[in-house]
């Protein structure tokens, strides 16, 4: 039994499919146990190039794929494993990025949400580099900032290297999933899904499941999402250093540039935290605050 999801042609006209398979013979050289990721290149006329699988003693797939700038590509899904392949699970199922070389092999992968459920359903390209991961969370912990109730669609942009740059929930007490994803040539995004939901995010509900389409501006990075968190940066825009005072204790601060890189990494460990950036070229950049209430970006502008 195979199913395939995440379909994308490569420059060399080829065919790179992935999804899962609970299969160990035919073109499926290995399985790890139960439902492990399938992915695989095939030319235009359907000859198999190359093939690979990944995944633990439970259940992974793949849903979604991009390809890469170092001609690599990047598989999108989830897992319900801690061994094998999946370095880590914090939760029943996470959600599950795995870069892969040109010819399939691993090159890295990483689990992301908290306690609960989470899976990628949808993986988009970021003009300004890294990748928009979105899908479905359970959790309030781990890398899941808040969680409205039930399910909520999961909205996590990432860099390059798959770290987080800002994550964002939506919905409400009740049932919310994303099932499209689209950035717009403004940058600002249109999600669509469900929800029977009538609170939280969401303005009305017309009975049971609703289709539900929204609009977020550009790199919403949860700048306003997380006012409970109560982190302040000052003076912005900045010329040598900025300060970051905090009701709770900064566990880490990771400067980004617009490009999703990042430039600078520090674990303060106290309330109150001044930053020399003084170095950098004049620009926009974002930096992510960790406290023990959670992550807040702000947006800094360096002259």
């Amino acid at each position: 039994h195979e199913l395939a999801y995440g379909l994308i042609e490569n420059a060399s006209g080829n065919y790179v499919i992935a999804g899962y398979t609970i299969s160990n013979d035919g073109d499926i050289t290995q399985n790890n146990g139960n439902r492990d990721v399938w992915v695989f290149e095939i030319s235009p006329t359907g000859d198999m190039i190359w093939q690979n699988s990944f995944g633990g003693s439970s259940d992974e797939g793949i849903l979604s794929i991009q390809d890469t700038s170092d001609g690599g590509y990047l598989l999108a899904g989830y897992t319900a494993s801690s061994d094998g392949d999946v370095s880590i699970n914090t939760g029943i199922q996470a959600a599950w990025l795995i870069k892969i070389n040109a010819i399939g092999n691993m090159v890295w992968e990483k689990t992301y949400g908290g306690s609960g459920v989470e899976l990628f359903r949808t993986l988009n390209k970021h003009p300004n580099g890294g990748f928009i991961a979105a899908g479905v969370s359970t959790s309030s912990d781990g890398d899941v900032s808040v969680n409205n109730g039930s399910d909520d669609m999961w909205i996590v942009r990432i860099d390059e290297t798959g770290e987080i740059i800002w994550e964002k929930s939506l919905g409400g007490s009740n049932i919310e999933e994303l099932t499209s994803l689209i950035i717009n040539s403004d940058e600002s995004y249109m999600v669509s899904g469900y929800t029977n939901s009538t609170d939280g995010d969401i303005t009305s509900n017309n009975g049971n499941y609703d289709a539900w389409l929204v609009k977020l501006a550009a790199d919403p990075l949860s700048i306003s999402n997380f006012e409970e968190v109560n982190t302040f940066v000052y003076p912005n825009p900045v010329v040598d250093y900025f300060t970051i005072n905090a009701f709770d204790t900064i566990q880490s601060v990771i400067i980004y540039d617009v490009f999703g890189k990042e430039i600078r990494k520090q674990f303060p460990n106290k309330n109150i935290e001044n930053i020399q950036v003084g170095h950098l070229p004049t620009g926009t950049y974002f930096v992510k605050i960790k406290t023990e209430r959670g992550v807040q970006i702000h947006k800094l502008i360096k002259k």
